[in-house]
């Protein structure tokens, strides 16, 4: 019988089903960071405390990265370290420890799985693309993905590892597997195959999954779950299984990935992981942690609730769930006040510029439209020199601000500043509306009502931190009539 029709990957997945929910760290070093700095954050991580956690909020799997793009693996590979030795990188970029075997053995005490994250990529931040060429930009006329030996050293340095721990790695999550490379548009490609084959040379009954980007769908025939990265709690089940796979979701507590806020309502979280559970959908919840590896005692608080409404009890009322004490906190810091009735909006028909944009479809201009369904939405910008800016045609004495974005994402809705200046290269400026880490909950929008008027021609919109893409659906300036 092939393993790829739903009666196999009913059988060899029912350990995930009958888990319900996993978590999933972002464990990440680069190869810039020196090996003392990696050794040290490795040696740090209490495999033992972790999986004690774990074990108390029920979890029945942990996702854990053995790299991302950076460079840097938090376990010994021979084949990595022989790989930089033959194209003159000169050192090891491997922890000394083992970390995933410690791990296997921390979580084995209590039943729990372990499934390994990569990205497609491999090994390609800056000099290291080098060793591993892959394009991932389709504007440069060149096919996009693997170039060179990129396949034939990625894919024994996956094999290497799934040898070594065999049949205790039950699963792969694979990231970065997009459209706009060939290698993953065709759901009988041979790229997708003999990468699956790789990861599964030590254990051919652990679950695979490619990601494709926030959908739950299939990617390559041979693989048996779904990536299902979404950033919002809305996709659910129908059922167990989706076009014969294993259906699962991955998400985050925080505002984003590894990010510590609770960025959820308790209450949203239970009856989402539920929901999804109920139809025989697995849910994996990215988490934050400190520095000796364990959950950062937020996110164990709400997980804890999680465990209690979705294995213990089999029914309970919105009511009966405690609310997050971090959640509520930052919550009530975002109360925005309403403008008043005698404010006019100036912005529409200014002159907007920008540093980039994304297409003409989203210039710079549709953010003074009046239309909320359209848009500025940034290009490939370095953050630093990234802004949009009104010119509102003369100095004025600013009343008020809204700001509306679309709320498809969380980095739409954080780290970012509104700032009047009299002065178009904004040498000084004041600060119009602020936003930090943690993000405006979806459907919302922002106001501000100034005592006293703040004086200013040039309104500008910048990121102010890390993971703001910002998308500006509508800006408006108010004076009072």
């Amino acid at each position: 019988m092939s393993k790829n029709n739903t009666a196999s990957i009913e059988k060899i997945s029912q350990w995930f089903h009958d888990g319900k929910y996993g978590v999933m760290m972002h464990f990440l070093g680069d190869y810039r960071e020196s090996d003392e700095a990696w050794n040290k954050r490795v040696d740090a991580f209490d495999t033992d405390a972790l999986a004690a956690q774990l074990h108390e909020i029920g979890a029945g799997h942990l996702l854990f990265t053995i790299s991302q793009c950076g460079g840097r693996f938090c376990l010994p590979l021979a084949t990595y370290d022989l790989i930089l030795e033959q194209n003159g990188f000169g050192h090891s970029l491997c922890s000394k420890r083992d970390l995933i075997a410690d791990l296997i053995r921390s979580l084995d005490r209590y039943g729990i799985r372990l499934m390994l994250y990569a990205a497609a990529e491999g090994p390609v931040a800056g000099d290291l693309k080098k060793i591993f060429p892959w394009n991932s930009d389709p504007t440069t006329g060149e096919v996009p993905g693997p170039k060179g030996n990129h396949t034939l050293y990625w894919h024994s340095m996956l094999r290497e590892i799934s040898l070594r721990y065999g049949k205790k790695v039950c699963g792969w999550w694979i990231d970065g597997c997009y459209g706009i490379y060939p290698e993953f548009s065709d759901l009988k490609h041979p790229y997708s195959i003999a990468l699956i084959d790789a990861l599964q040379a030590g254990n051919p009954d652990s679950l695979t999954a490619l990601n494709c980007g926030i959908d739950i769908r299939r990617v390559s025939e041979a693989q048996e779950y779904t990536c299902g990265e979404m950033d919002r709690y809305e996709r659910t089940p129908e059922s167990r299984f989706i076009d014969g796979m294993q259906w699962h979701v991955l998400t985050y507590l925080g505002p984003w990935w590894s990010d510590r806020f609770c960025a959820h309502s308790t209450r949203e979280l239970v009856n989402y992981v539920r929901t999804c559970t109920d139809k025989g959908g697995v849910v994996t919840l990215d988490v934050s942690y400190l520095e000796n590896g364990t959950i950062v005692p937020e996110h164990l608080e709400q997980l804890k609730q999680v465990r209690r409404f979705v294995k213990e009890k089999e029914s309970f009322t919105d009511d009966e769930i405690p609310e997050s004490a971090d959640y509520l906190a930052h919550m009530s810091e975002l109360e925005m006040p309403e403008i008043p009735a005698d404010f006019v909006n100036i912005a529409p028909g200014k002159k907007a510029t920008a540093t980039s944009m994304f297409n003409e479809g989203y210039s710079p201009d549709k953010a003074v439209d009046g239309d909320l369904t359209t848009g500025w939405a940034p290009g490939i910008t370095n953050p630093g020199e990234l802004y949009w800016q009104l010119d509102l045609g003369e100095a004025t004495d600013v009343a008020g601000v809204e700001y509306f974005t679309r709320g498809v994402n969380s980095c739409e809705r954080r780290n970012f500043e509104l700032r009047g200046s009299l002065d178009p290269e904004f040498k000084t400026w004041e600060v119009l509306l602020h936003q930090d880490d943690f993000p405006l909950p979806d459907g919302r929008h922002w106001s501000a009502v100034y005592d006293a008027p703040i004086r200013c021609r040039y309104v500008r919109l910048v990121p102010n931190g890390r993971f703001c893409i910002p998308f500006a659906s509508e800006v408006r300036v108010f004076v009072r009539q």
